[in-house]
Parts: C-alpha cells; sequence; structure tokens
C-alpha cells in the first residue's frame, strides 16, 4: 500500500499500526519487545515519542522528528516492524 503523506522536516507524524489477525493479542503479549525495538530504532533514527497507545491488537503513536529530520515515508514504522519480527518466537 502506498501513502500519500508529506515530508516535512522536523514534522510531527500521527499513525496507527494494525496486526493483520485483528483478534490477536500479540502487541500487550509481547510490549517489552516492542519497547526494545521502538529504543533501538531511536538510537539510529532520533525521534520525539509525544503519544504512544499500544492495544491489544492496534497501536497508535505521535512522533515528532528532530529540526532538520524528514525521514521518508515509513521508514520509522517499517524499522519497528521488522525488528518486531526478528525478536518475536
Amino acid at each position: 500500500m502506498r501513502y500519500r503523506r508529506a515530508n516535512v522536516i522536523g514534522g510531527t507524524y500521527f499513525f496507527t499500526v494494525n496486526l493483520a489477525e485483528r483478534r490477536s493479542g500479540l502487541l500487550v503479549n509481547n510490549v517489552d519487545v516492542l519497547r526494545a525495538s521502538v529504543r533501538k530504532v531511536k538510537e539510529r533514527h532520533p525521534f520525539h515519542i509525544d503519544a504512544f497507545v499500544v492495544l491489544p491488537d492496534h497501536l497508535h503513536a505521535i512522533w515528532t522528528l528532530p529540526e532538520g529530520d524528514a525521514v521518508p515515508d515509513n521508514q520509522l514504522p517499517t524499522a519497528i516492524n521488522n525488528w518486531c519480527k526478528q525478536n518475536i518466537q
């Protein structure tokens, strides 16, 4: 899926990530892995977490990029998703 989104330097972004399996409790059951994945991605791509809500089958987040930074489309959520996939058994 291709999203249409403005790439604003130092911008603030709201996004929602849904699990394919909507009846799953994967996110809350593995919240420690999710936290670690966000921490790991923040090491490479600093950003400020304005808000973060984790529910059993989806999450909502509002992130602000550092001044002078514009991350291409889904780079941060995709990096976190990939790290989670590698670390959830």
